[in-house]
């Protein structure tokens, strides 16, 4: 079955863009493809919603190209927030907007993170820059964030979470974010100032079909 949100540069009319620059941008996401969890291998995008969000991110790409046949990449657009129940496909949806956008043809790199290992990774350790580590993840050109605002409630915690939330706001960075939480839940936890910004930047989608987990 073909992937319904697979929108390439070929696509769109009118686009002035060298074979090259594509072959490049699709090689180099099989490379970044390549890291995706075995479980979500072969994941698809077939929420209409987020289908949407990644021609949106393809058309913004092409539109912010700097020259006729030059490099389109994927700097800036929406973001795409998924809710939902534990099991009901948060993770296979991002995943999915992930492989389509490198199917695109559009220049996409990406990192994924969840917000515990998030959390871990910027907690003071001999012989790693915490700053460094937030900075990856930060200027990250796609940022998947995993189960947001689940993290244990702390002064700290919530610094972080601002600090990511609006240096990514700021700059218009694609952002995925999942969570299981409703959007009551989601701003009493995580307060107004990031819940705010989340709600500008995101198409928002409700996930609530059937468990995935369920034999």
């Amino acid at each position: 079955m073909t992937d319904p949100s697979i929108i390439t540069i070929e696509d769109i009319p009118g686009v002035d863009v060298d074979p090259h620059w594509v072959k490049w941008a699709r090689e180099r996401s099989a490379v970044l493809e390549a890291g995706i969890p075995e479980m979500f291998a072969d994941a698809a995008a077939d929420h209409p919603k987020v289908v949407e969000w990644v021609r949106q991110i393809v058309r913004e790409a092409v539109e912010r190209q700097d020259r006729p046949g030059g490099l389109v990449a994927a700097t800036r657009g929406p973001w795409l927030l998924l809710l939902g129940p534990v099991s009901r496909g948060k993770t296979h949806q991002a995943y999915g907007a992930l492989r389509a956008l490198g199917a695109s043809g559009v220049a996409c790199s990406w990192m994924h993170v969840s917000a515990a290992d998030f959390y871990a990774q910027l907690r003071p350790r001999h012989g790693v820059d915490s700053e460094e580590v937030f900075a990856s993840f930060a200027n990250a050109t796609v940022l998947v964030f995993d189960d947001i605002g689940t993290g244990k409630a702390s002064e700290w915690v919530e610094e972080q979470n601002y600090r990511l939330i609006n240096h990514r706001y700021e700059r218009r960075m694609p952002t995925i974010l999942t969570s299981n939480l409703s959007t009551t839940e989601l701003r009493a936890n995580l307060g107004d100032r990031v819940t705010d910004r989340i709600a500008q930047m995101s198409n928002r989608v409700v996930l609530d079909g059937p468990n995935r987990r369920k034999p």
